[in-house]
């Protein structure tokens, strides 16, 4: 039909060429189908992938947002921290200055009891010694008044044992002490003592005692 001449040799090679052909043909359009999927999947991949992409930035931003805040607010925190930090500090320092302000107080109170009570017991203890020694001057008085009055005791009872014997003499009218005394054979003063008589004058009828 085209006027091609071809021999038999060529016959057969053309053949077989087309027997090449058909048996690659359905490959060719396997490929293509196959090529057109795997755009459409790329394409969709492409299309999913671009979509997680925008979505992964949308929640990347938002967690820069939240993450923005957070550290502001930990900021913020720390500040607040560091006031309180500050604060606590400076009121410990008032505390412990007040404190040891106090006790300074305490001690000096405590100095000046201790230095009270130092010259009370001097102040005491001299007061003791004073009326320890009236006491032991007062007990020397009493042991001798305590040997006076055993003298005294021991003289009246000697006294009593000797018990001197006298005459009773009345006065007549016209005597007189020395005359009395000289009649007796005693002394003025002797004669005064023994009768209690404080002057020489006598009255008549008064009784004196004359010893034997």
């Amino acid at each position: 039909m085209l006027g091609l001449k071809i021999d038999g040799p060529n016959l057969k090679s053309t053949k077989n060429n087309m027997k090449k052909l058909l048996y690659l043909f359905p490959l060719f359009v396997f490929s293509g189908c196959v090529n057109q999927l795997l755009s459409k999947t790329v394409k969709q991949d492409s299309v999913s992938t671009l979509e997680s992409l925008h979505e992964l930035r949308s929640e990347v931003a938002h967690l820069n947002h939240i993450l923005n805040g957070q550290s502001v607010d930990i900021q913020l925190l720390e500040e607040k921290v560091s006031s309180l930090s500050l604060k606590k500090r400076e009121l410990l320092t008032e505390s412990v200055e007040t404190i040891q302000h106090k006790v300074d107080q305490i001690e000096s109170v405590l100095a000046n009891m201790r230095m009270h009570v130092e010259q009370g017991k001097k102040q005491t203890q001299a007061v003791f010694e004073g009326q320890l020694q009236r006491l032991i001057s007062l007990e020397n008085k009493v042991t001798q008044q305590e040997s006076s009055l055993h003298i005294v005791k021991d003289l009246k009872n000697m006294m009593n044992q000797i018990k001197p014997s006298f005459q009773n003499y009345k006065i007549e009218s016209g005597d007189t002490l020395e005359g009395i005394s000289k009649r007796f054979g005693l002394k003025i003063s002797e004669l005064k003592g023994i009768n209690q008589l404080d002057s020489d004058q006598i009255q008549v009828g008064q009784t004196l005692k004359i010893p034997l």
